[in-house]
């Protein structure tokens, strides 16, 4: 378009230059006093001459050039750290650049997956402001430990108001602080609201629920702290203030008349956070060490975080499923639970040492593939329920702190699919249950179901990292089926209401470790507390006796198992609740182990 209109400028002036008129056309301007003649087009100036031939001669001026600086993991065309004006802008499109002089630009654009870092002691100038960008998928990041002049601005996706499997709202928090709401909502139209009432505000402890904030709400953006949130177009809010490059500290606290354990929060800088050095970060500044993760309620010690999916909901991180490198969003919201003891002890802390530039989704993110896992899947027509099981060195069949994970609310939605514990089982429903590595040789975990009567209902692996040569059985206990989940799916349609565990199992069998003949270590015995059964699970070899004994060691029970059955279930609601040792013996063999009967 500059080109089409210099060309009707010169042919516009070539006919007028001895008019000695102002020219003003198009947007360009020219002005011409005896043969010489000047105008602009843009910012770029040029000018024309006629010579003693009368012929028409052309000169280019751009007394006030500017440069763009593009990173693209290196800088085009040059570096601009200390030599970049007021009249360029800087581009980081994408790689992690470094502002290490003392810099002045009219622009800083960091666009989504990029990250730029100021060194201390650096000021970076600018004159009309630094933009952060965010995709649905993807999000900018400032690591600043030192100095921008100029207004900061960060453009955070939002997911839209919605209903049913595909989601509604966000948990969100703000990756730059100290905005008053009433002028952020001023500024951000795409809040979805009905004039004065917005979907956004914190998470309540009194009463334990979201709150709900209107267009004169003076409370300010503060760090650390997690919002619900909507937008009414799937875009982006666009957030004012500070940068926050120093600790935050967050009081978690259980207490309230509902949710009491759950506190909302969120990552209070504008860059990617580590989950491990979160977790791990030392609150206590004696020799003593508690960590953020000891800060958490027992059996929800993890980071919740909200996955889009209505009927799921939450995405959980712990130790079991995350690595050194794995991260959390800028201006990601997420519960966390609060333990009543250290909790009123010790302030939940992020640090400046958590910071990361990055890249990638918030937490409707795939799982690492460093890690070995199978996710689950259990669905209908209209309902999608996920419950995962991982595998390392550090878990046990047993409750883990930091590894195992209750579902957030119990499983008390109508439809939803969960575990319970290998060993030591409470009755509380599991989303994330981790074993030992070793347990992929032969383990069965008791499955819990919440699904409609009539409905069809698909059992799936929804994404694994499980070596090939390990099988994945679904078995159901009341069609004696077992099907390999490897090579398809299981779909029933229940005739029944399905409500908690006992009918389903998940079993995983490593055929190349497993032996021919299946020995007393490789039995699972698990209690259910739904129908107060106590299980005993696998192919026996040989006669084998149970004995149960109480906690002072007096024997209560005792039984032949049937060796034909895969699965041996003896009725012990007669029994009263508490912790009992299961002994099997064989011609050849022991095992014991302790149950919990409810």
């Amino acid at each position: 378009m500059i080109k089409s209109t210099l060309i009707a400028c010169l042919l516009f002036i070539s006919q007028s230059i001895f008019s000695q008129e102002s020219i003003n056309a198009s947007g360009s301007e020219a002005t011409g006093s005896g043969g010489a003649v000047s105008y602009s087009v843009g910012q770029v100036f040029y000018s024309t001459q006629t010579g003693s031939n009368g012929t028409l001669s052309e000169g280019v001026q751009q007394p006030d050039a500017k440069t763009i600086y593009i990173f693209n993991s290196t800088w085009m065309p040059s570096n601009p750290n200390g030599t970049a004006t007021a009249a360029d802008d800087i581009v980081i499109a994408s790689g992690d650049a470094t502002i290490d002089a003392n810099t002045t630009t009219n622009t800083v654009t960091i666009n989504p997956g990029a990250g730029l870092i100021i060194d201390p002691g650096m000021t970076l100038s600018t004159t009309n402001g630094l933009m952060l960008e965010s995709s649905s998928t993807n999000y900018s990041s400032l690591i600043l430990d030192g100095i921008v002049t100029g207004t900061l601005e960060y453009e955070r996706h939002v997911n839209i108001n919605g209903s049913g499997t595909t989601g509604s709202n966000d948990l969100i928090s703000a990756p730059l602080t100290g905005e008053v709401f009433s002028d952020f909502a001023t500024n951000n139209p795409n809040i979805f609201n009905n004039g004065t009432l917005y979907l956004f505000g914190p998470f309540e402890k009194v009463t334990g629920t979201f709150v709900t904030w209107t267009d004169t709400e003076t409370a300010t953006l503060d760090p650390g702290v997690g919002f619900r949130a909507a937008s009414s177009d799937n875009g982006s809010f666009v957030f004012n203030g500070t940068a926050n490059n120093g600790i935050v500290f967050n009081d978690i606290i259980n207490s309230g008349s509902n949710n009491e354990e759950w506190n909302l929060i969120g990552n209070p800088y504008p860059s990617y956070l580590n989950v491990q050095a979160f977790l791990n970060h030392d609150v206590d500044d004696t020799a003593a060490v508690v960590t953020n993760l000891q800060l958490f309620d027992t059996g929800t010690a993890a980071i919740y975080g909200y996955d889009g999916n209505a009927q799921n909901g939450w995405t959980i991180y712990n130790l079991a499923n995350t690595t050194a490198s794995t991260l959390i969003a800028p201006g990601q919201g997420f519960f966390v639970s609060a333990d009543p003891t250290n909790a009123a002890l010790y302030d939940l802390q992020f640090t400046p040492a958590m910071r990361s530039t990055g890249s990638g989704d918030d937490f409707i993110a795939g799982r690492n593939a460093e890690l070995t896992f199978v996710k689950l899947n259990a669905s209908t027509a209209t309902n999608s329920y996920n419950t995962e099981f991982y595998f390392n060195a550090n878990a046990t069949p047993g409750y883990d702190f930091g590894y195992d994970a209750r579902a957030w609310d119990d499983a008390s939605s109508d439809f939803a699919i969960y575990s319970n514990l290998v060993e030591d089982n409470t009755g509380h429903p599991i989303a994330l249950q981790t074993l030992d590595i070793d347990n992929l040789i032969e383990v069965t975990i008791p499955l819990g179901v919440n699904a409609n009567q009539g409905e069809q209902l698909t059992f799936s692996i929804a994404d694994t990292t499980l070596p090939a040569s390990v099988s994945v059985y679904l078995e159901d206990a009341v069609a004696n089926t077992s099907t390999l989940l490897n090579n398809s799916d299981y779909v029933i349609s229940p005739t029944t209401a399905l409500s908690g565990t006992g009918r389903f199992f998940l079993r995983t069998s490593d055929d190349a470790l497993s032996t021919i003949e299946t020995n007393l270590d490789a039995l699972n015995i698990f209690a259910l507390h739904t129908s107060k059964e106590l299980v005993v699970n696998g192919q026996l070899q040989d006669n084998t006796t149970l004995a149960l004994y109480d906690i002072q060691g007096r024997q209560v029970l005792s039984t032949e198992l049937d060796a034909a059955l895969v699965q041996n279930r003896l009725d012990v609601s007669i029994l009263s609740a508490g912790v009992y040792v299961v002994q099997l013996q064989n011609n050849a063999q022991n095992k014991s182990q302790k149950v919990i009967i409810k």
